[in-house]
C-alpha cells in the first residue's frame, strides 16, 4: 500500500497542478482585456488591440473564447496594414494552441458577421490569410468562403468554390441544400447584374452550366418568349446537371408564376388632349411588353381606357373598367387623378403611374410605380456623398417642378451636413444661358475686376473669366435641348474640374452629343447601351411604331416595366424578392407598395453616353 501510494502520490500531484493550470482565469481579468482591446480599436490603436487579443488567446487558448481573440487579433493587425502578421497568427503556434475546431468556428462567425456589415474586402483579405481547413471542416467553411466571393463580385471562383464543396458532401440532402445555395447566389448576381454573367473555362462544364443557367433565367424578365428554346438547348449541353434535380422544379414553378397573368387587364391612360403623347407611349410599351411575352401563356384581355387630363375623365374610365370586369389595373398616369383613385378605395388592385402624396392614405391594394425625378435626385445625392462632394450648386427651370428638385436634393444631403451654396433658376427655350451661369459661378465679381484692371491701365486685356471655387458639384435640371446649349457655356466659364451631373435623358443610343462630354448622368439600361440584351426588343418596338418609340422612349420603357410587373404583384404577393434590371432600372418594391427604381450611372464621351467604369456596388 505504501509503495503504492509513493508511486501514485507525485501522480495525483501533477495532475492537480495541470488540472490548476487549466482552469478559467478569473473573469475580471479576462473583462479587463475585453475591455481595453475594445477601446483600442474605437481609438484606432491597432498594435495595442493586437496586443490585448493575443493576451486573451493566452489566458483562453483551448476554447471558443480564444478562438474569437485569435480572429479578431488577425483583423486588428489587417487594419494596422500588416497582413503578414495577420497571417502568421492564423498559421503559427497560437492558432495550434486554439484547435482548427475553435479556430474555423470563430472565423465562419465573424466572415459572416462582415458580410452582415458589408465589409466585404476585410472578410476576403481575412479569408485569405486562414490556413486550409482539415477535411472535416472544409464543408462548413468552404460554404462562407462562397459567399465571401460572391459578396465580392467574383462570381466564377464563388461557383468554384461550392462546386467543390459539393463533392465534399456526402448525404444527398446536404449536397441539395448547398445547391440551393449555389444557385440563390447565382440568380441574384444574375438579375443585379448590368450584364450576363462571364462563362468558366469548358473544362468546368458543371460551374459553366450553373452560370449559363443563371444567365438564362436573367432573360426571363426581358423577354420570356425565348426562355423555353433556350432552355432546351442548355439541358441539351448540360445533359444529368445537378440543377436538373434541385433547381429547375423551383425556377420553373417561378417562371410560371411571373407569366400568369389576371384575365382582364385595363389600362388607364390620358389618350386624348394635352398628355396624349405621353399615353400614346406608354400604351405602345404595354403591347411591346405584352408580344414579347410567354407565347405558351395566356396573355390578358387589355382594355384601354382613356382618362383625359381631368379628374371627371378618370371617374368615367374607372367605372369602364370596372363594367369590363377587369381583374388589374394599370395607372391612371397624373397625379391629381391617381389622388382620385386612391380616394375611391377601388376594389381591384390597382398598379399606379404617379406617386400618391405622403399625407394621401393608401388602400391595400394599391401600388406606386413611377419615374419620378425623385428617385434619381436620392441616387445623385448618395454618390456625392460617398465621394465627399456635399457642397455644391444646382441650375434649373422655373417653376413646380424645379422647385421640387430643390427640396429633394435639399432633403437627401442634409442628413451628411451638405447643402446647396447657390441655386439659379433660369427660363427655357433661350439661345444663351450665360447671364444665369454667371450668377451661379459668381463670375460677375471677376468681370467687374477686370474691367477695373483694363480702366485703371488704359488698355484691353485677355481676360478668363474665374468661377467660384468652394464647388464640389453642379447638378443641371434640364431638356437635351437646353443641356447642350448650358454644357458649352460653362466649360467657357472654367467649369473643367467641378463634376457636372444630369438627370436621365430621352436620347437613343445611337444619338451624339459633343457639347455634351464629360457630363455624369442617370440613364435606363434601355436607352443606354445599343448592344444590351434589350437592344432585339428595342428594335421590334421600333419596327412597329418607328416614331413613337424613338421619340417617347422612356415612356416606351415604363409600359414595357409597367407590364411586366403585374404577375410579380398579383402572385409574389406583392413582394419582388430579388431586386432584377427592367428596362427603366433595377427594380424592387419598397414600403406601402411602391416601387423603388434604380439607375445605371453613365458619362458623356466623343458625343455618346456609355457606361460609367466606376463602380456602383452592383455585380458585374
Amino acid at each position: 500500500m505504501s509503495s503504492r501510494f509513493r508511486i501514485l502520490g507525485p501522480l495525483i500531484a501533477l495532475g492537480l497542478i495541470t488540472g490548476c493550470a487549466t482552469l478559467p482565469p478569473p473573469p475580471p481579468a479576462v473583462q479587463s482585456l475585453r475591455d481595453s482591446a475594445r477601446h483600442a480599436e474605437a481609438g484606432h490603436r491597432w498594435q495595442e488591440a493586437v496586443r490585448e487579443r493575443l493576451s486573451l488567446v493566452r489566458l483562453e487558448p483551448v476554447s471558443r473564447a480564444g478562438g474569437r481573440a485569435l480572429i479578431r487579433a488577425s483583423e486588428d493587425a489587417l487594419a494596422a496594414g500588416r497582413s503578414g502578421e495577420a497571417r502568421r497568427f492564423l498559421r503559427g503556434s497560437l492558432a495550434h494552441r486554439v484547435g482548427p475546431q475553435f479556430l474555423f468556428a470563430a472565423l465562419d462567425s465573424r466572415l459572416h458577421r462582415l458580410l452582415t456589415q458589408n465589409r466585404v474586402t476585410l472578410a476576403q483579405t481575412l479569408m485569405l490569410a486562414a490556413p486550409q481547413p482539415p477535411p472535416k471542416l472544409a464543408p462548413a467553411f468552404l460554404a462562407q468562403e462562397g459567399q465571401v466571393w460572391f459578396a465580392n463580385r467574383a462570381v466564377r471562383r464563388a461557383t468554384y468554390v461550392l462546386d467543390a464543396r459539393d463533392r465534399l458532401l456526402t448525404r444527398a440532402r446536404d449536397r441539395a441544400a448547398n445547391q440551393r445555395l449555389l444557385w440563390k447566389a447565382l440568380a441574384r448576381a444574375a438579375l443585379q447584374g448590368t450584364h450576363p454573367l462571364a462563362l468558366p473555362a469548358k473544362n468546368h462544364p458543371v460551374a459553366r452550366g450553373w452560370i449559363e443557367l443563371a444567365n438564362l433565367y436573367r432573360t426571363a424578365w426581358q423577354n420570356p418568349a425565348l426562355f423555353p428554346q433556350a432552355l432546351a438547348r442548355w439541358r441539351a449541353r448540360h445533359p444529368q446537371h445537378p440543377a436538373e434535380t434541385t433547381v429547375l422544379p423551383d425556377l420553373l414553378h417561378v417562371l410560371a408564376r411571373i407569366s400568369a397573368y389576371p384575365a382582364r387587364l385595363a389600362v388607364l391612360l390620358p389618350l386624348t388632349h394635352r398628355y396624349a403623347n405621353a399615353g400614346r407611349a406608354i400604351e405602345v410599351g404595354i403591347l411591346g411588353s405584352r408580344f414579347a411575352a410567354n407565347p405558351s401563356t395566356t396573355p390578358p384581355r387589355i382594355f384601354f381606357d382613356n382618362t383625359g387630363s381631368h379628374r371627371s375623365g378618370l371617374r368615367r374610365a374607372y367605372q369602364k373598367a370596372l363594367s369590363q370586369q377587369a381583374d388589374w389595373i394599370i395607372g391612371p398616369l397624373l397625379a391629381p387623378q391617381v389622388k382620385a383613385l386612391a380616394r375611391l378605395h377601388p376594389q381591384i388592385p390597382v398598379l399606379a403611374l404617379n406617386n400618391l402624396p405622403s399625407a394621401t392614405p393608401q388602400p391595400t391594394t394599391f401600388h406606386e410605380f413611377s419615374l419620378s425625378p425623385g428617385d434619381e435626385i436620392r441616387q445623385i445625392a448618395s454618390r456625392l456623398i460617398r465621394r465627399h462632394q456635399e457642397f455644391g450648386a444646382m441650375l434649373i427651370p422655373h417653376g413646380a417642378w424645379g422647385r421640387s428638385l430643390v427640396a429633394d436634393l435639399k432633403t437627401a444631403l442634409r442628413p451628411a451636413g451638405g447643402r446647396l451654396l447657390s441655386i439659379v433658376r433660369y427660363t427655357p427655350g433661350r439661345r444663351s444661358y450665360a447671364h444665369d451661369i454667371r450668377s451661379l459661378l459668381r463670375v460677375n465679381a471677376s468681370v467687374i475686376r477686370e474691367q477695373a484692371l483694363a480702366d485703371t491701365l488704359g488698355m484691353p486685356l485677355q481676360f478668363v473669366p474665374e468661377p467660384r471655387s468652394d464647388l464640389r458639384f453642379i447638378l443641371v435640371a434640364a431638356a437635351p435641348l437646353e443641356a447642350r446649349e448650358i454644357l458649352p457655356e460653362l466649360k467657357y466659364f472654367g467649369v473643367n474640374r467641378v463634376p457636372v451631373y444630369g438627370l436621365s435623358r430621352d436620347d437613343v443610343p445611337e444619338s451624339r452629343h459633343p457639347d455634351l462630354n464629360g457630363l455624369h448622368i442617370l440613364a435606363m439600361p434601355w436607352l443606354l447601351d445599343p448592344r444590351s440584351s434589350w437592344h432585339g426588343i428595342r428594335q421590334t418596338i421600333a419596327q412597329l411604331w418607328p416614331n413613337r418609340e424613338r421619340r417617347e422612349a422612356r415612356l416606351v420603357a415604363f409600359g414595357f416595366d409597367a407590364y411586366r410587373l403585374v404577375p410579380w404583384l398579383r402572385n409574389l404577393h406583392g413582394s419582388l424578392r430579388t431586386p432584377r434590371w427592367g428596362a427603366t432600372g433595377l427594380l424592387s418594391t419598397g414600403r406601402h407598395g411602391r416601387i423603388r427604381r434604380r439607375l445605371l450611372w453613365a458619362r458623356f464621351e466623343d458625343g455618346r453616353a456609355v457606361p460609367d467604369p466606376v463602380k456602383t456596388g452592383l455585380p458585374p
